[in-house]
This record gives structure tokens, C-alpha cells and sequence, in this order.
């Protein structure tokens, strides 16, 4: 390599660096007490079939946490119906989730059974519950299905076995 290209080739490596630093600083941002809060809510999910993972995504958005919680989907492996992602059958315990606030100041469910319905360009069904949790505003909505920019969560194999994605 010539000489004239050690600063560029250095400058870009610097810039790599600092975008994982970045990305790294996002991602520790979320405060201790949020992802204890996150991780208690996804163990509230009971797939029906199988096994699960929750994703979520979070954000702090005019004073108070947004948090959106759904169950990925499957992909089926093999078959006749090989590739096609599945959404997963769960129930919920909504009496356990309002366990989580200290104070409770809405609780709504969405429901827009309509394909056709365009405020729900994705969400099916959903509960939002709002309120105080370790003296912060969350917003919490809870999906029936991932939105869908999700990857799938989870692979499903002819011999009914399950693995993470």
C-alpha cells in the first residue's frame, strides 16, 4: 500500500471504532432498572406452542420510556410449507403485568380486526398500559404479533423441535 493512503486507511478505522463506540453508548443508555422491568414483563408471555422469544424496542420519547413488547415468529424448516414464518399463539397475564407499575394511569386494548384498517399498518391487537414504574413514566403496548421489520425468533423443524433463529 502506498503511503498516501495510511491516513485514509487510518481515518476509516477510527470512524469504524467510533461507530461502535456509538452503538455501544445507545445501548447501555437504557437504565438498570428498565431492562429488570423489560425482562420481568417477557417472562409474562405463555406461548401456547412450542417456545418463544420476546423482542421488543424501547425509546425515551417526551419524558417517558416507550416500550413495545411482542413474541417473534416461527419459520418452519422442511416441508411443504418450508420458509413460511408463523406467528405464535400465546396468552398473557394482564393482572401480573399491572403488578409491575406503582401507579396505573390507563390501561386500553387496540384491537383492529379489519385487514384493511389503516391506523394499524401491523398491529393486530395490542394493550397499552401506562404509569409510574421506580418513580419513571412507561408507556408499555404489548403485541399480539411482531411488527414487521421483526426477523423471525424462531425455527421450527419437521420433527417439532424449536430453535432460535
Amino acid at each position: 500500500m502506498s503511503q498516501h493512503h495510511l491516513p485514509i486507511e487510518h481515518f476509516l478505522t477510527k470512524l469504524d471504532t467510533e461507530e461502535q463506540d456509538r452503538s455501544a453508548a445507545k445501548k447501555e443508555t437504557r437504565p438498570e432498572w428498565l431492562t429488570h422491568f423489560i425482562d420481568s414483563i417477557a417472562d409474562l408471555f405463555d406461548p401456547l406452542i412450542g417456545v418463544a422469544r420476546v423482542g421488543f424496542d424501547c425509546n425515551f420519547v417526551e419524558g417517558a420510556w416507550v416500550v413495545g413488547l411482542y413474541l417473534g415468529s416461527y419459520e418452519i424448516v422442511g416441508g411443504r410449507h418450508d420458509g413460511e414464518a408463523r406467528h405464535i399463539n400465546f396468552e398473557f397475564d394482564l393482572q401480573q403485568l399491572m403488578a409491575h407499575f406503582n401507579k396505573v394511569s390507563e390501561l386500553v386494548w387496540s384491537a383492529f380486526p379489519s385487514p384493511r384498517d389503516t391506523r394499524s399498518s401491523w398491529a393486530r391487537s395490542y394493550v397499552t398500559i401506562a404509569g409510574v414504574v421506580a418513580e419513571q413514566s412507561v408507556r408499555l403496548q404489548v403485541f399480539s404479533v411482531p411488527p414487521v421489520h421483526a426477523d423471525v425468533g424462531m425455527r421450527r423443524y419437521p420433527d417439532g423441535r424449536f430453535e432460535p433463529a
